[in-house]
């Protein structure tokens, strides 16, 4: 796995039948593959899913594009899998990883602007102190409704938030289905 200068691994899950995702501090996300399509062993980058975030002139990063979440969905054939990863700054996707295919984005939707505006009336200050800080699918096999673990702060107090989404991968969109603090 050749990494950029200063760039290093922050995460690495595991989404066997497919194989391995990585996450690097420059906002990368590359799939690795532990076998070819026959099942022989084959270690190997089959593909890059998120280019690096860090301009080519410029060599600084965007926060919103860290990736804070990586989670394993359902099996969906052999060798394949779901992975769901959400950005600091709530960018949503959903790949299906596969062994034998490239693969894909089924979903790839933003979370921010529609979570805020949930928030705006009871708590005028989540307008620029809105973060999202993780994920998780609410049924192993189902890719169709989540989970999003978010904070706010004003000068005194930090808020979690937890949002539950249903995501609607054919229209590429999703509702708020309940919002607690």
């Amino acid at each position: 796995l050749k990494l950029k200068d200063n760039e290093s691994v922050t995460m690495a899950i595991n989404c066997e039948p497919a194989g391995i995702v990585i996450s690097t501090s420059f906002g990368r996300l590359l799939f690795v593959t532990l076998r070819d399509s026959t099942g022989r062993l084959k270690v190997q980058l089959k593909q890059q899913l998120v280019k690096s975030q860090t301009g080519f002139l410029f060599h600084s990063f965007n926060s919103s594009k860290e990736i804070v979440s990586s989670k394993v969905g359902a099996i969906v054939g052999r060798g394949e899998r779901l992975l769901h990863v959400v950005t600091k700054g709530g960018d949503f996707k959903t790949f299906h990883l596969s062994l034998g295919i490239n693969c894909f984005k089924r979903v790839d939707i933003n979370l921010f602007e529609q979570v805020l505006d949930s928030l705006q009336g009871l708590y005028p200050f989540a307008h620029g102190s809105l973060q999202v800080l993780d994920s998780h699918p609410l049924f192993p096999d189902t890719s169709s409704a989540h989970v999003i673990l978010s904070s706010i702060a004003n000068d005194k107090e930090t808020y979690y938030i937890l949002s539950t989404v249903i995501l609607d991968e054919k229209t590429n969109s999703f509702t708020i289905f309940s919002t607690y603090r």
